[in-house]
C-alpha cells in the first residue's frame, strides 16, 4: 500500500536517490541534463531549502516504508509588469522506474495541487523535457496544456582565436562616437 507524506529530514536520502535515477533517466536522453558528479549535493541542499521554505512543499511516497516517490513544488512569482504575479511551479516529480503506471505520481501531484489552492495559486506549471516523452503524457493526460516553448542554441561550433582582436566588429564594444545625441 502506498503512504505518501510530507518530507522529513530522515526522507532525505531517499528523495536523493530518486533524483538520481530520475537524472540519469534524462542524462541518458539529453547530454545536456546529464548530471554533474556531486550533482546529488547540489541537489540535497536544494531540496533542504525548499523544505524549510514557507512558500515551498515536498512530498515523498512510500511503498512498505521504501521511498518510491517525490514531488517539489513551490510558489514562484513573475515580475509585477503581469496582473498575475504567483504561481505554482512544480520543480520536480519522479516515480522509481518499477512503480510508474500505478497511481502514485498522480496521487502525489493531486496532494500538491490541493496545496497550490489552499495558497490561492489557480495555476500550476511544469518545465517537461521535449525528450522525456513519459512525462509529457503524464502531464497532457492530467490535463497540462502547452502554452510556451523554449528554444536553444548550441554555439560550440563558433571557434574563437584567443588573441583575436574584435575591434570595430566586437559587439561587446561601444561605438559611443556613432550614437547621435538624445
Amino acid at each position: 500500500m502506498i503512504f505518501v507524506a510530507d518530507a522529513e529530514e530522515a526522507d532525505i536520502p531517499g528523495i536523493v536517490e530518486l533524483w538520481k535515477e530520475c537524472a540519469d533517466f534524462h542524462g541518458a536522453r539529453d547530454p545536456h541534463f546529464a548530471r554533474s558528479e556531486d550533482g546529488h549535493v547540489h541537489f540535497e541542499k536544494h531540496l533542504r531549502e525548499l523544505m524549510k521554505s514557507e512558500d515551498a512543499h515536498v512530498l515523498v511516497a512510500f511503498d512498505q516504508g521504501r521511498p518510491v516517490a517525490f514531488i517539489a513544488a513551490q510558489v514562484a512569482k513573475r515580475p509585477p509588469v503581469f496582473r498575475e504575479t504567483a504561481y505554482g511551479l512544480i520543480t520536480d516529480l519522479a516515480v522509481t522506474k518499477e512503480c510508474r503506471r500505478q497511481g502514485i505520481g498522480q496521487d502525489i501531484m493531486v496532494e500538491v495541487l490541493y496545496w497550490f489552492a489552499r495558497r490561492g495559486i489557480r495555476r500550476v506549471e511544469v518545465n517537461v523535457a521535449d525528450t522525456n516523452e513519459v512525462a509529457r503524457a503524464f502531464w497532457a493526460t492530467e490535463s497540462f496544456k502547452d502554452y510556451m516553448h523554449r528554444m536553444f542554441l548550441d554555439t560550440s561550433y563558433i571557434e574563437l582565436d584567443d588573441e583575436e582582436d574584435f575591434g570595430e566588429d566586437d559587439p561587446g564594444e561601444s561605438n559611443e562616437a556613432q550614437r547621435p545625441e538624445t
